[in-house]
């Protein structure tokens, strides 16, 4: 199995495996809603400001995954089963939040942790350097045969 193809097969795999995750931290808090706000004993508009730090916490985690994806390629997957693992607790644990900056801090980390499963799966894998190496001989073959014959 060549690089590339294994590369279709590992997005193929990280994918499927990471939905279930992605379904569930998408669509827990809109059905807990309701009973969240019954459980904090306030109301929906200051709930609704804690539910914001979830897309802050997307905004963030999508910077940290790209920052990390392009220093530490190869530990692609190391990051997406981090991500699962603190996402699911927090969606575990956020049920049981009494107080709003609480309930908020949960959700921003919730929102991170997708945002890092969502760009983790799309990290390339680093080239090795004899294909690099290959790569940069060529072009110089390549290069030096035009110039020779102009």
């Amino acid at each position: 199995m060549d690089l590339q193809s294994f590369f279709e097969v590992k997005v193929f795999a990280q994918y499927n495996v990471f939905s279930i995750p992605q379904g569930l931290f998408v669509t827990a808090i809109g059905t807990a809603l309701p009973a969240l706000r019954a459980q904090m004993m306030v109301e929906t508009d200051e709930l609704s400001v804690g539910i914001v730090f979830r897309d802050v916490g997307i905004i963030f985690g999508c910077i940290t995954a790209g920052v990390l994806g392009d220093l530490h390629r190869s530990h692609a997957d190391i990051m997406l089963g981090v991500a699962m693992v603190v996402g699911s607790l927090c969606v575990t644990f956020k049920a049981f939040m009494v107080q709003v900056w609480s309930f908020g801090a949960f959700i921003f980390l919730e929102g991170f942790c997708h945002a890092i499963m969502h760009s983790s799966t799309y990290i390339p894998p680093s080239p090795s350097p004899a294909t690099h190496t290959h790569t940069r001989a060529r072009a110089h073959r390549i290069a030096l045969f035009r110039y020779r014959h102009k």
